[in-house]
């Protein structure tokens, strides 16, 4: 049989107890059973899909002919507490040597110098779907998803777009 046990807080220890009842009557209850929630942690590495088409590789890049995207994302695991928002960067990429630059590990002046072009924050409670539009044709950049909760900010999911008549860059 499984039980789930709501509105227990992390990092806090339990002295369970359990016993059955049926039409006879009730079981003695059985010795205590402590258990001890961890810590909580930033939530997991959000699952990127490129117009519904999942995203396996940080590396592979993806052409777009109609300037249209839409990224999706499955909601991560918020590892003990709970996601309150996900932030959405889209980098304008000049240079090989910007393929490198994976995620927000850089200062804010280190995002702009690269061509940061939006910087999105998307709230917990709205769809977990960012269309671009209008993208600028023989571009090539970088769609960096990452999502928060109090702890802080999750690995980053990374997509590379490459806009028609741009040039493809593989690693």
């Amino acid at each position: 049989m499984l039980f789930k046990l709501e509105g227990l807080h992390a990092w806090t220890s339990y002295d369970l107890r359990f016993a059955s009842s049926n039409e006879v009557g009730v079981s003695p209850w059985s010795e205590y059973l402590q258990i001890t929630l961890p810590r909580p942690r930033v939530p997991d590495k959000p699952v990127l899909y490129l117009n519904g088409m999942p995203v396996t590789s940080p590396r592979e890049t993806f052409i777009v002919n109609n300037g249209t995207v839409n990224i999706t994302w499955d909601a991560p695991g918020h590892n003990g507490a709970h996601i309150d928002y996900y932030e959405l960067a889209q980098v304008i990429l000049t240079t090989k040597r910007d393929l490198s630059i994976t995620d927000f590990e850089h200062s804010e002046s280190d995002i702009m110098h690269n061509k940061t072009i939006s910087l999105v924050r998307i709230p917990i409670d709205q769809k977990r779907i960012f269309s671009l539009q209008d993208l600028q044709p023989e571009s090539l950049m970088k769609l960096i998803l990452r999502a928060h909760n109090i702890v802080g900010y999750s690995e980053s999911g990374i997509v590379l777009l490459s806009t028609s008549g741009g040039k493809h860059v593989s690693c």
